[in-house]
């Protein structure tokens, strides 16, 4: 993997937020523009270092890549955050194919009180 300022400062912001979204990025980083964020985020999801996670039709976040095990998101239908969450291993198991990741989506805590 090639390195750069922009990947290394992206990478960087990934370890101090599970999900992060190219606008959520861009104010981290106001010295970068759109385009160069973009770029460099689809770069490192088709190195592998990150996940891309379509929230829905208009929202898309990125999650960096857990290397010791897969990592499954909750989406909240109300207010759209996302969260990293457990699920048993005797779930995913099938001799038939091979999941990767799965999305759940429901209403979170917050929104249902």
């Amino acid at each position: 993997m090639k390195t750069s300022p922009y990947k290394d400062k992206i990478i960087q912001l990934f370890k101090k937020a599970p999900t992060l979204s190219i606008a959520q990025i861009r104010t981290k980083m106001p010295s970068a523009d759109f385009s160069t964020i973009f770029r460099n985020v689809e770069k490192l999801v088709k190195e592998g270092v990150l996940k891309k996670i379509i929230v829905d039709k208009d929202v898309t976040v990125y999650a960096q890549k857990g290397a010791q095990s897969p990592q499954h998101h909750f989406i909240c239908l109300e207010c759209g955050q996302v969260e990293n969450v457990q699920i048993s291993a005797n779930i995913l198991k099938s001799s038939r194919v091979k999941v990767t990741d799965v999305i759940l989506r429901g209403i979170c805590e917050a929104c249902n009180s």
